[in-house]
């Protein structure tokens, strides 16, 4: 007959308490590390997004202001055209 209240069970010890502790913190460290990591590429990821978008826009601006200063340079023109003739009459 085997009878369980009988059988000697092993002693309780400091390391039967400390292997899942160990386990558990190394484990919550990982996903720590793992999720730093993934937000830093994330992170990294929008502002290169945000790079493009400036540099795109930072040549639109700049085709405007092109685009600005040929049409300042067309109406100086113009006014001075106007002024001679308004000094010839």
């Amino acid at each position: 007959m085997n009878n369980p209240f009988l059988q000697v069970q092993q002693p309780i010890t400091i390391g039967s308490y400390l292997l899942p502790i160990i386990l558990f913190i190394a484990s919550q460290t990982v996903i720590f590390i793992v999720t730093t990591i993934n937000n830093h590429v994330k992170t990294m990821t929008k502002i290169k997004e945000l790079e493009v978008r400036v540099g795109m826009m930072e040549k639109q601006d700049a085709a405007i202001m092109d685009k600005l200063d040929d049409l300042t340079e067309i109406i100086q023109q113009l006014r001075i055209d106007l002024q001679n003739k308004s000094d010839r009459k």
